[in-house]
C-alpha cells in the first residue's frame, strides 16, 4: 500500500498490518489501538510515525523492517509489546515512550535495532561503528548475554592455558638469609633474598598447576591478585587477565540483567 495516515484514529478491535508493505510514509500519530496492533512483518519504507500513539492492548512488531526513521515518542505500550529482531535503516526515536506491560526486555529490541542502523551507517565515525561493532560482538549490545558468557568463558579457558604453559613458576622460590657476626660480638644483621622465578620445564600440564593457574583465572575475574609466584610472562598473562575479564563478567552481567528484568 502506499502512504498511509492515521493520526488520532481509535483502533476499536484488533488491527492486523502484518506482512504489509507501506511505500510511503505510515503515520499514527495520537492512535489508539484498543485491541492487539500487529505489524509483524511488517515493511516501512518512508517514515514511520507512532508518536504519542495508545497501544492499549498487546502490540507485535516482530521482524518488522524500517527503512526511514521510526518514531515513538511518548508512546505508551499498557500491556506486552513483542519486538523481536528489527532492521532498522533509519533513526529509531523512543525518548517519552513507557512500558506500562512490564515487558521491557521485548522493548529493549527497538534499542538493538537503533544500534544495528548505527552500526551500520555511513555517515557514523569509522572510530565510533568500530567500538560499536566491538560491542555488538561481545555482548551484542548488552542484551545478549550468551554472547558476553561465552566471551568470558573463552577467555578464562585462554588464561588457564597460558598460565600452565608459560606463567607458572616451576617451584617456589626458596628464600635465603644471611648474616653476619661483628667482631667482638654485636648486633646480628640478615638480608633475606628470594629466588627469581624459573620458568617452567617438562609437563606443565598437572592437575596441581592447573589448581593453581584456576586460582589466579578466578581471582582476576574480580580483580583480584592471587599471590601466585608467577614468571615474567606470567606476570602479564595475570595483568591482561584483570583488565579484561572484569569488563567482561560485567558485560554479561548487564546483559542477563536487561533480558529479565521487569
Amino acid at each position: 500500500m502506499g502512504g498511509a495516515k492515521f493520526e488520532s484514529a481509535t483502533f476499536e478491535g484488533d488491527v492486523w498490518f502484518e506482512s504489509v508493505t507501506f511505500e510511503d510514509i505510515a503515520w499514527f500519530e495520537s492512535a489508539t489501538f484498543k485491541g492487539h496492533a500487529g505489524f509483524q512483518s511488517a515493511t516501512f519504507k518512508g517514515s514511520a510515525g507512532f508518536d504519542s500513539a495508545a497501544f492499549e492492548g498487546k502490540a507485535g512488531f516482530e521482524s518488522a523492517t524500517f527503512k526511514g526513521d521510526a518514531w515513538f515518542e511518548s508512546a505508551t505500550f499498557k500491556e506486552a509489546v513483542t519486538v523481536g529482531p528489527l532492521v532498522c535503516a533509519g533513526r529509531v526515536l523512543l525518548s517519552g515512550a513507557t512500558f506500562d506491560g512490564k515487558h521491557e526486555p521485548g522493548a529493549a529490541d527497538f534499542y538493538y535495532g537503533e544500534m544495528e542502523m548505527r552500526r551500520h551507517a555511513d555517515d557514523i565515525p569509522r572510530s565510533e561503528r568500530g567500538l560499536l561493532a566491538a560491542y555488538w560482538a561481545l555482548s551484542g549490545y548488552g542484551l545478549r548475554a550468551s554472547r558476553a558468557l561465552a566471551w568470558l568463558g573463552a577467555a578464562m579457558l585462554l588464561t588457564i592455558v597460558l598460565l600452565m604453559a608459560v606463567g607458572l613458576a616451576k617451584n617456589t622460590p626458596k628464600q635465603t638469609a644471611t648474616g653476619t657476626v661483628p667482631a667482638g660480638g654485636g648486633k646480628v644483621t640478615f638480608e633475606i633474598d628470594k629466588d627469581d622465578p624459573q620458568s617452567p620445564t617438562g609437563n606443565r600440564f598437572t592437575g596441581k598447576r592447573f589448581e593453581k593457574a584456576l586460582n589466579v583465572t578466578l581471582n582476576s575475574v574480580v580483580f583480584r591478585s592471587s599471590g601466585q609466584d608467577l614468571t615474567t610472562a606470567g606476570t602479564y598473562i595475570e595483568m591482561s587477565s584483570r583488565l579484561t575479564e572484569p569488563v567482561l563478567l560485567t558485560l554479561a552481567v548487564l546483559a542477563v540483567r536487561n533480558r529479565v528484568k521487569r
